[in-house]
């Protein structure tokens, strides 16, 4: 774990995901980033009661447009480290008085949370619940991917539309990609079949030698006891 993350998890009593998460939220206000929608927003259901910020992240709020302005041209990752070093040698009363702040707000937290709840329908609750499961599938392929790609998995080639298109690339001038994609596609519907054949067959070759390359690589996977990345052919 690097040493900025170990060191905010012990002074924040959190995990890895309370340190992504508190990340996420100090940089969307450096950046002056739009926040992302919850999954009940992206349902057309009020939001969940927020949690409550922790006495460090409450502290690290405070500071942080004093320490941007003190230093501009310091990154996020920079700014926690500098946060975090003050809030080693801050005054234990100072420290005391942001955790009753935090324990009031986490009373006042579990009540609101309550009352959300309550007032849910059964068939929003359903449709949260499904929304949720989606986006943890979803979650867990984009980590798959990371995965594969870091141990240098092949790359299955595109159809034979695609290397057509890779050819009109040079064509393209000043159009959207979409309205490229659209004069592409009707041109590659109008050709010959015998023209074709050409794209086809390159098509065909280069997903031979990925098949090939596939093979070897969940050879070399499965060797290494990486059987969570291997790919059908």
């Amino acid at each position: 774990m690097p040493v900025i993350r170990e060191f905010f998890c012990k002074l924040n009593n959190c995990n890895v995901y309370g340190f992504q998460l508190w990340t996420r939220r100090f940089n969307t206000s450096v950046l002056n980033a739009t926040p992302k929608k919850t999954i009940e927003e992206k349902l057309g259901i009020p939001r969940r009661p927020k949690r409550p910020p922790t006495s460090f992240m409450i502290f690290a709020s405070e500071r942080r447009p004093a320490l941007i302005q003190q230093n501009p041209d310091k990154k996020p990752s920079a700014l926690i480290k500098m946060i975090s070093e003050e809030w080693k040698i801050l005054d234990e009363s100072k420290k005391k008085e942001l955790q009753e702040r935090f324990k009031k707000d986490w009373v006042k937290y579990l009540q609101d949370s309550k009352n959300y709840d309550e007032s849910l329908s059964p068939g929003e609750k359903e449709r949260i619940k499904i929304e949720k499961e989606e986006a943890k599938i979803l979650q867990a392929k984009r980590t798959l991917k990371k995965k594969r790609a870091e141990l240098g998995c092949p790359k299955k080639p595109g159809s034979s539309y695609m290397y057509f298109m890779q050819t009109k690339l040079k064509e393209r001038h000043g159009e959207s990609f979409v309205e490229f994609q659209q004069k592409v596609r009707k041109q590659w519907e109008d050709l010959p079949s015998s023209e074709k054949k050409k794209f086809e067959e390159m098509y065909k070759k280069d997903l031979e030698e990925y098949r090939e390359k596939m093979a070897e690589w969940n050879k070399q996977m499965l060797a290494m006891g990486n059987r969570d990345v291997v790919r059908s052919l």
